[in-house]
């Protein structure tokens, strides 16, 4: 399995070059699956949703879905794919920095994805679904067009969050490095491509 990662992060090199296509095509032609992350430090167009100190200045290449129709049309040069027609490569969407989203109250407490479950020897569907569908409504309630593209585009698709650091720094330093729900997009393709079992 071969993955591709797409960062929506500025100093990204995928960032720069989705624009123009240069040394894309060739990797999106031999991908097996799609990692899209998106830093939700830039999708806070309003100013509301996030506290002031922990917004990035938005970026209008990500909130008005610019560089996911860069991807489409790449995807469709490389797989040769028609235009409006969905694509058979799954993408894992994963949203970045939860933890930020989970104390500005965009993610309940009570989630399952704040709990410590964790796939364990096989790949949980249902966990999956309810975590896919919180994060799904997250991202929608973000940037409802970039979701709603995906949702239409992409066959299979599934929405991520994972957190930044897993703790807050203390006196300037991180006491430890712990993040959450890393492997979930992972495990998540493996299923899809029935490399692990389910259940």
């Amino acid at each position: 399995m071969t993955l591709l990662l797409v960062d929506t992060v500025p100093e990204s090199i995928f960032h720069r070059d989705l624009s123009n296509g240069l040394r894309l095509n060739p990797h999106l032609a031999k991908a097996s699956a799609l990692v899209l992350a998106i830093d939700p430090t830039q999708i806070d167009p309003s100013g509301e949703l996030l506290p002031r100190h922990r917004r990035l200045p938005p970026d209008p290449y990500v909130i008005h879905g610019s560089f996911l129709f860069d991807l489409i049309r790449l995807l469709e040069h490389s797989q040769a794919a028609g235009q409006g027609l969905q694509f058979d490569t799954p993408l894992a969407v994963v949203v970045t920095k939860c933890d930020l989203l989970r104390d500005a109250g965009l993610i309940e407490w009570n989630r399952l994805w704040n709990t410590d479950f964790r796939h364990s020897g096989s790949f949980c569907r249902a966990a999956h679904e309810d975590m896919n569908g919180m994060m799904a409504q997250v991202l929608c309630r973000l940037i409802p067009e970039v979701y709603n593209v995906i949702r239409l585009r992409f066959r299979r698709h599934a929405v991520f969050g994972v957190s930044a650091t897993g703790c807050a720094p203390m006196n300037g330093k991180y006491p430890h490095i712990s993040p959450w729900r890393v492997e979930d997009p992972l495990l998540w393709l493996l299923a899809e491509f029935g490399l692990i079992p389910t259940n």
